[in-house]
């Protein structure tokens, strides 16, 4: 059995090996993605220092470290395994991004503003299964729906209230926020998961239903739009600079005007509500609740938001940047199954990345410093 496992080994790193002549060949292609990258994004990434241009812009952006990570993954493993580019392959990484995606644009929002959310995975399970204890014990499932959104952004206020009224640090908050309601949970459900009874009502299908001839899921459209107006809000509208100035230096930003204490009240509520729609996006897949759902998403959603160049500190990253770090743990997530390599590998891949790409991002940051 050793020996069988020890060619498999071999046969993996060989062809590990002969990615490298690939990429090697096909730089140019590479290099012209990333000019294409730069030439769309360009005006919506700020932190571009002045005085360069072309490739140096691309550098500089908040986003490389997570489009980097996405073009190795993608690179490796399709050369490994041919079924990584074909569209079933492709829906399923869209399926769990729509999920994570959308915890980790509202996880990277919060942290811009200098704060975290670690319960966001415990919210992730809460509110769907709130919503089918209502429904099965006869609650209309509009109702039922609003009510469940309400309790997910009652947490995110409990833990602004928390961080900003009792001072409690954010991280230690939430954490405590995360353990109360997953032991609530685990009450409620006796620790099983619980089925959903209820009519199969059309908001369910629009919130994660298949759309017809595709196969692609609802949520991903979802993800891409609540993506897509967090990153509007953030770099294109008063709040936005509010949020990073909240982030920056809170003490100049209340000098200047800005209430702080109002912009992260109103980034832990979204961080929660978001968190709380993913959740539900899984009813219409799994149709049941279970207490441990979301586990690890809290971590997951902050490692994709600083490989997306989000700070620890605040004040600094974006919007599509978190996105597309959550694309590559996806994409990961993926190759893994498609690899064939063993799940407990997969925790130690993503810290590692996370190491790496956080030195990354804070050697270009101390390069643009520079450059200002």
């Amino acid at each position: 059995m050793s020996n069988h496992n020890s060619s498999d080994a071999a046969i993996t790193f060989n062809k590990f090996f002969t990615v490298l002549p690939w990429l090697y060949k096909r730089r140019s292609t590479i290099v012209g993605i990333g000019l294409l990258y730069d030439l769309y994004f360009g005006s919506v990434v700020k932190f571009v220092p002045k005085g360069v241009s072309g490739i140096e812009r691309f550098l500089f952006r908040t986003e490389i470290g997570a489009l980097i990570s996405i073009a190795v993954i993608t690179a490796v493993t399709s050369s490994l395994e041919r079924a990584f580019l074909t569209l079933d392959n492709f829906i399923v990484v869209l399926t769990i991004f729509a999920e994570l995606g959308t915890v980790t644009a509202g996880v990277a929002f919060l942290m811009i503003s200098g704060e975290f959310d670690v319960s966001v995975g415990a919210v992730f399970a809460l509110v769907p299964l709130v919503f089918i204890l209502l429904v099965n014990n006869g609650m209309d499932v509009l109702l039922g729906f609003l009510v469940a959104m309400c309790v997910g952004a009652l947490v995110g206020y409990a833990n602004s209230q928390l961080t900003l009224r009792l001072r409690i640090p954010s991280f230690i908050a939430t954490l405590g926020t995360m353990y109360a309601i997953r032991g609530l949970l685990l009450v409620l459900t006796e620790g099983f998961p619980v089925d959903y009874e209820g009519p199969y009502h059309p908001l369910i299908y629009v919130l994660g239903g298949k759309v017809p001839g595709l196969g692609i899921r609802l949520s991903s459209v979802w993800s891409l739009l609540a993506i897509a107006v967090l990153a509007l809000i953030l770099d294109f509208t008063p709040y936005g600079n509010h949020v990073y100035a909240a982030g920056g230096n809170p003490v100049v930003a209340r000098e200047l005007g800005v209430n702080v204490e109002r912009v992260k009240t109103i980034n832990f509520i979204i961080c929660s509500l978001l968190a709380g729609v993913a959740g539900m996006f899984t009813l219409d897949r799994l149709k049941t609740g279970d207490p441990l759902y979301g586990t690890g998403y809290e971590l997951s959603a902050i490692a994709a938001a600083v490989i997306g160049g989000c700070s620890l500190k605040g004040g600094y990253g974006s919007i599509v940047g978190a996105a597309l770090g959550a694309l590559a743990i996806a994409a990961l997530r993926c190759a893994f199954v498609l690899l064939g390599i063993p799940a407990y590998w997969y925790e130690a891949l993503i810290g590692t990345i996370l190491v790496f790409v956080a030195l990354f991002n804070t050697h270009l940051s101390n390069l643009a410093l520079k450059y200002r």
